[in-house]
C-alpha cells in the first residue's frame, strides 16, 4: 500500500510554518519547546490514517514531567467513546471534555443526551452521570465526579454524535 502523508506544524498567530516533518518518518513528532506558543497541526493523507497527539508538560527534564495527554484527532463525532485509563489517586487529576459539534436551526432538535460511566479494572461501575449537551456547547467533567481515589476506564455514550477527549494530569494539575 503506497501512502502519501505529510504533517505541517503551524503557529497560531500568522501561521508561520515550523520545519516540516520528513516524509520518511512513520511517526512524526514535534518537540517545540517555546513556552506559551500555541501550535496547530494539519495532517493530509492519500489514504485513511489514525492521527494522535501527545502533550507532555512539567518542570525540568523528561524524568520530572508533571503531566501528559494523549488524544486521537477527531474527524467526526461518535455516539460511543471509550478511554482505557483515568486516575484520581495520588494527586492525579483527569478531565473529560465533550463537545456537541452539531449545528441546527432548532437547538432542541440536536441536543445530545450524554451518559458517562467509570469502571474499575474488573468491570465494576464506580460512578456515572448524565447531561444534556446543546449544539455547539462543551462540557468539562472532572474524573473526581465519577470516582475518587480510583484508577478507571471511562465510557461515553450519546444520542447524537459528540467529540470526547480525556486529559490526565499526573500528581496534580498542570
Amino acid at each position: 500500500l503506497a501512502l502519501d502523508a505529510h504533517a505541517a506544524y503551524l503557529q497560531a498567530l500568522g501561521c508561520t510554518a515550523i520545519p516540516p516533518v520528513p516524509p520518511t518518518v512513520d511517526r512524526p513528532t514535534c518537540r517545540e519547546a517555546r513556552l506559551g506558543v500555541p501550535l496547530g497541526l494539519g495532517i493530509h493523507s492519500s489514504s485513511p490514517i489514525v492521527a494522535a497527539r501527545t502533550l507532555l508538560w512539567g518542570i525540568g527534564g523528561q524524568a520530572s514531567r508533571a503531566g501528559f495527554d494523549v488524544s486521537l484527532g477527531a474527524t467526526a463525532g461518535t455516539v460511543a467513546a471509550h478511554f482505557a485509563y483515568g486516575s484520581t489517586i495520588g494527586g492525579d487529576q483527569g478531565e473529560l471534555a465533550i463537545v456537541n459539534p452539531a449545528t441546527c436551526a432548532i437547538p432542541s432538535h440536536c441536543t445530545a443526551q450524554v451518559s458517562v460511566a467509570a469502571f474499575s479494572g474488573s468491570g465494576i461501575r464506580l460512578g456515572s452521570l448524565s447531561l444534556a449537551l446543546p449544539p455547539g456547547y462543551r462540557a468539562t467533567i472532572p474524573l473526581s465526579r465519577l470516582a475518587s481515589r480510583a484508577v478507571m476506564s471511562i465510557s461515553v455514550r450519546a444520542t447524537l454524535p459528540v467529540v470526547a477527549e480525556m486529559a490526565q494530569y499526573v500528581g496534580g494539575p498542570p
